[in-house]
């Protein structure tokens, strides 16, 4: 068993096409969590609870991380899948927000925890990197046995003069590399990613996708439940 989760704030449009190609699919189950804190989200996708003080015991699924702002095929899913049999964690590149000439995912330079460079959108090959993002990666459930919870945590990095915040993924990486696991990445295979400026850039094929006009997923703004209340495991195949 696969769990897909998807962390999203306001709606999941984007990776919608490629999570519904897995309705049907008996390997996989699906996680949702709505929220402003993605730290939280990511870390209810494996735990399955907002507050945990033990770590748990996952012996029946690994994990497979996408962002909401995503844009992925069914074939995108296998591809990371069939690398996750030798590998503990695989990621797929994706272009960044503030430069589409890198990926979002690199090395790190003089501190761990700190970017010391961001691979360029011309990288080749399949390479071992220190840090990437979370938004399509692949995680052998033996992983989060190895390493401290919350997996996924926001960190303050001491520089001696100065401190340096990290985001919840590059904690999680910092995590990776305490245990020794290393993290591969494809870059012969980039997946999409939308950008903010509200277009649609899919990676694979160069071409520009128009986004849709419904958003049958968006929340009111009003929405007075809590972040627990629209979080939840969805087992599509259960279905009758």
């Amino acid at each position: 068993m696969i769990r897909v989760g998807v962390p999203y704030y306001d709606n999941y449009e984007p990776a919608r096409p490629g999570l519904e190609s897995l309705d049907g699919d008996k390997r996989f189950e699906k996680a949702y969590c709505r929220g402003t804190l993605i730290d939280t989200a990511r870390n209810f996708i494996v735990t399955g609870q907002f507050c945990t003080l033990k770590k748990q015991e996952i012996v029946d699924r690994d994990f497979l991380f996408i962002d909401s702002d995503i844009i992925f095929t069914k074939a995108d899913v296998e591809h990371i899948i069939a690398l996750g049999k030798d590998n503990p964690v695989v990621f797929l590149p994706y272009k960044t927000h503030a430069n589409p000439k890198e990926y979002q995912c690199g090395n790190w330079g003089k501190y761990i925890g700190v970017s010391g460079m961001r691979y360029p959108t011309s990288s080749i090959g399949r390479h071992l990197i220190d840090w990437c993002g979370a938004g399509f990666l692949f995680v052998k459930r033996e992983v989060f046995q190895a390493i401290e919870y919350p997996y996924f945590r926001y960190y303050i990095l001491d520089l001696g003069e100065h401190a340096v915040p990290v985001g919840e993924d590059f904690g999680f990486c910092i995590q990776l590399h305490r245990a020794g696991i290393p993290i591969l990445c494809d870059f012969n295979h980039p997946i999409g990613h939308k950008q903010r400026k509200k277009a649609f850039y899919d990676n694979s094929t160069n071409n520009p996708r128009i986004p849709s006009t419904k958003d049958e997923h968006r929340e009111g703004s009003g929405d007075d439940k809590s972040e627990s209340e629209q979080c939840g495991i969805v087992d599509h195949n259960a279905r009758g």
